[in-house]
């Protein structure tokens, strides 16, 4: 992501999906999980069967925030992102 495009997600939050994590965080080691994107732009690998999401988030290297409640993904989130800009 562009720099003027994290901090315009930083001031609105917006696009932001978060989802349950099919297998309970065995993968990607959350429960929960928020991406700055729109629902339709979210992998669906993130959904698939077993190796799927091991290839997966082996390789992802995306912001994605992680919690176990929807509200701590979404911290997370914030977290990485502002993170990013301060670099």
């Amino acid at each position: 992501m562009k720099t003027e495009d994290i901090k315009r997600w930083l001031r609105t939050n917006h696009p932001t999906t978060i989802v349950n994590d099919r297998y309970s965080g065995i993968y990607s080691e959350a429960q929960w999980l928020a991406f700055p994107l729109e629902h339709y732009d979210v992998p669906a690998e993130v959904d698939g069967d077993d190796m799927t999401c091991v290839d997966f988030w082996q390789d992802y290297a995306e912001p994605v925030g992680k919690g176990d409640t929807p509200d701590e993904a979404l911290r997370d989130l914030v977290t990485i992102m502002d993170g990013l800009v301060t670099k």
